[in-house]
Order: C-alpha cells, then sequence, then structure tokens
C-alpha cells in the first residue's frame, strides 16, 4: 500500500472514530483531517507508520478538541443578548455618548 492510500486509510478511519465518538459531521472530518496530516508529517521524517501510532494520534486529537469546546465561551442568541446588559452597556452610558463622540473638548 503506497503513502497516498495508507494516509486515505487512516482518514476514514479517523472519521468513523470521531463520529463513533459524537462529534457532527464538519468537526468529525476536521479532526480526521488533522490526523492525516500528522501522520504525513511522521511519514515525512522518514518514520514508519502503525495502526497503534495512527490511534494515539486521533486520541490526542480528541482530547485537544474537547478541551478547546470547554474552553469556548457560551453562545448567546441575538433575541437574548439584550437582556444581558442592553444598550450601552459595553460604555456603561444608557443612550448617552459614547467614547466622547459628540463632545466638545474645551
Amino acid at each position: 500500500m503506497c503513502d497516498e492510500e495508507l494516509l486515505q486509510s487512516a482518514f476514514d478511519w479517523a472519521l468513523r472514530f470521531y463520529q463513533r465518538k459524537g462529534l457532527n459531521a464538519q468537526d468529525a472530518e476536521d479532526c480526521a483531517a488533522e490526523v492525516r496530516l500528522q501522520l504525513l508529517q511522521h511519514l515525512q521524517q522518514g518514520r514508519t507508520l502503525s495502526f497503534a501510532y495512527a490511534a494515539q494520534v486521533a486520541r490526542g486529537i480528541l482530547a485537544d478538541f474537547a478541551q478547546a469546546q470547554q474552553q469556548r465561551p457560551q453562545a448567546m442568541p441575538l433575541e437574548h443578548a439584550d437582556s444581558h446588559g442592553g444598550e450601552g452597556a459595553i460604555f456603561g452610558t444608557a443612550g448617552g455618548c459614547a467614547l466622547g463622540v459628540g463632545a466638545t473638548d474645551a
């Protein structure tokens, strides 16, 4: 099996692995592509591949993905955004001038 076929097989396996772990289609594909990239870099360094190594890479990428998801702020629907501060809340102006807009230098 040539390197291209090996990398494609690893990608296909990783894609199924991530889907079984519950990732949506786009995230699973992104993570599988990262596996393929890391395995390609491994091959380019003159090293050989094994299933155990590919599985270790896939688990590491899954752990990184899960950690990134936990650190990502919760999304808030726009219709709820106003109830969490309202107009002028960023600058504490509530309808007044923000950042000196309209103010004159005295």
